[in-house]
């Protein structure tokens, strides 16, 4: 897109994340001990820079028992995402929903569209320089339709409140059947305009209520029995990467 003032931020070359902890860019063992990553896919389709987030939901496994070995976990009962743009306003997001099937294919529609659009580079950078690194995008796997949603019995609300917007994904109150922790892929979109050429987003991720869970992937653990469970795994060397979550700040380049 052309510059025009205050009222375009002018064609981008590069998103350039700061601190480099998406999970692109992340050790595998980093991303073995936390409970929640975040990743994000950028596009320019017109005027509106777009975000597709991928909030990733995992479960720490901690391997126990004598005779009947088992995988316990510690994992989170739901995610907040919050993004805050400086030099830009919210023109679009993904609304308030249940997590059904037309959920999903929503979402695999506007990647697919989106994709057609061409991504933006993402580059890590820091105080010190920029450093590339190499990825692979996760974008074909969400247009294929192989990315593994989060379960249906949650309920996505978001909160826009005109300067910035939240997301919170929690479960609906109900027994249920297969686990009680998040896991799989939560993908939310943001579309922008720029009203400055020196636009940026602050964007916040962090897990709601950290609890670990018997093998049955159902029941959570005693208090005491958790307690046991954090001390075998820093005994095992295996702490919590992100118990209070991260946050990272995307700033826009221009393509020269």
């Amino acid at each position: 897109m052309e510059h025009d003032g205050s009222s375009s931020a002018g064609k981008i070359g590069a998103l350039y994340v700061s601190p480099a902890k998406l999970s692109r860019f992340l050790s595998k063992e980093d991303r073995d001990r936390s409970v929640v990553l975040l990743d994000v896919e950028t596009f320019c389709p017109g005027d509106h820079p777009t975000f597709l987030f991928n909030a990733i939901l995992n479960s720490i496994k901690v391997r126990s028992g004598t005779l009947k070995r088992a995988d316990y976990h510690f994992a989170t009962m739901g995610v907040e995402v919050s993004v805050f743009p400086e030099g830009a306003k919210i023109v679009d997001y993904t609304q308030s929903a249940q997590l059904t099937v037309q959920y999903q294919t929503e979402i695999a529609k506007t990647a697919t569209e989106l994709s057609k659009a061409g991504a933006i580079t993402l580059v890590a950078g820091d105080n010190k320089g920029d450093l590339n690194v190499s990825f692979e995008s996760g974008i074909e796997h969400l247009v294929k339709g192989s990315a593994a949603f989060v379960s249906t019995e949650n309920e996505l609300v978001a909160t826009y409140r005109t300067a910035d917007l939240q997301w919170r994904l929690d479960p609906i109150s109900a027994a249920k059947v297969i686990r009680q922790f998040q896991q799989g892929n939560l993908w939310l979109t943001r579309k922008l305009e720029a009203t400055l050429p020196a636009w940026k987003v602050e964007v916040s991720v962090r897990p709601t209520e950290l609890r670990a869970y018997s093998a049955n992937m159902v029941n959570p653990l005693s208090d005491m029995k958790t307690l046991w469970m954090l001390t075998k795994m820093w005994a095992g060397g295996v702490a919590v990467r992100d118990r209070n979550g991260e946050v990272f700040t995307l700033s826009a380049r221009k393509a020269p």
